[in-house]
């Protein structure tokens, strides 16, 4: 619903694939595993459906009230 898009690097996507050069950062749930990659605005979610998230770097910190 792109309720953070204006507070991120980015917008969220939703990938094909995995990049090349990610990395599994053995952080995971039983649904989720966190990737990164060399370029520091984005990680990488893995569901375990195979659905693959791309989630970008805030640009200031974002807080909950």
């Amino acid at each position: 619903e792109d309720v953070l898009a204006r507070l991120t690097v980015m917008p969220f996507a939703t990938v094909d694939a995995l990049p090349a050069d990610a990395i599994d950062t053995g952080l995971h749930t039983s649904e989720w595993r966190l990737s990164t990659v060399p370029d520091t605005r984005f990680v990488y979610v893995k569901a375990g459906d195979g659905v693959i998230e791309r989630w970008a770097r805030a640009i200031d910190q974002i807080a909950c009230r």
